[in-house]
């Protein structure tokens, strides 16, 4: 349940949905995974916010492998 919705809220491994993303940690905090309820509480609220936390997680720099 917590990595399915931390893989909806960054879009890893599939498209991301951030109403995806709050139904698996939902649930996930129901069970008492103590590692959802940050990362539920700063799910962005409204679609616009969902885009711009997309484009802000495609501009992070990339760790360079040497």
């Amino acid at each position: 349940m917590y990595v399915l919705g931390v893989m909806y809220a960054y879009g890893r491994g599939v498209e991301q949905d951030i109403s995806q993303a709050r139904r698996w940690l939902a649930q996930a905090v129901e069970h008492k995974i103590a590692a959802a309820q940050p990362v539920l509480a700063n799910l962005p609220i409204s679609p616009r916010a969902n885009s711009h936390l997309h484009a802000a997680e495609q501009a992070k720099p990339r760790k360079q492998q040497n």
